[in-house]
């Protein structure tokens, strides 16, 4: 038996796989490996074969041809955004480069939401408010392994530090 190889995936091909992922994206790009959620992943791919071949209609593409696809499409995306994320945030005077977004490229944003484009931090930035202010709490959580660490103070009265802190 000879290994032929497989023609090239197409444009709508490629929109298709893209379509059929975002479908289970929540169970395909969940970050646990365990055995239950590998099975879970490889129970969806054999899904997205089975629909992704009935629905081309060219040739017939093998889940795990399926899966390496995907992960290279992703890669590719993620780098492109990478690549221009690291331009912005460069020093110097040239003009700004942009990426010409593909159909491709969106999709994959969609798909993988804010492990792409990183959560935007309500600590740093040149907002006008202070972090101080709207987050105090959170600034009182923060600072108790520091007084219960550098003060030893019982925890009984972290909280009246903590009350006094915030008013």
């Amino acid at each position: 038996m000879s290994n032929t190889r497989a023609p090239n995936f197409t444009k709508s091909e490629e929109n298709l796989l893209l379509s059929l992922v975002s479908k289970y994206k929540n169970i395909l790009e969940c970050k646990l490996s365990n055995t239950d959620a590998n099975q879970k992943k490889n129970q969806c791919w054999k899904k997205i074969e089975v629909d992704f071949n009935s629905l081309s209609g060219q040739t017939f593409r093998d889940y795990k041809v399926l899966n390496k696809k995907y992960d290279n499409i992703k890669k590719r995306t993620m780098k492109k955004f990478a690549d221009e994320k690291a331009y912005v945030g460069g020093t110097g005077r040239g003009s700004q480069q942009s990426i010409e977004a593909t159909d491709v490229d969106v999709a994959v944003k969609e798909i993988l939401g804010a492990r792409l484009m990183g959560h935007s931090s309500e600590f740093d930035g040149d907002s006008e408010t202070t972090s101080f202010q709207s987050n105090s709490g959170i600034i009182c959580l923060m600072t108790k392994m520091m007084i219960v660490l550098c003060q030893k103070i019982k925890p009984e009265q972290f909280r009246e530090k903590c009350l006094l802190w915030i008013k």
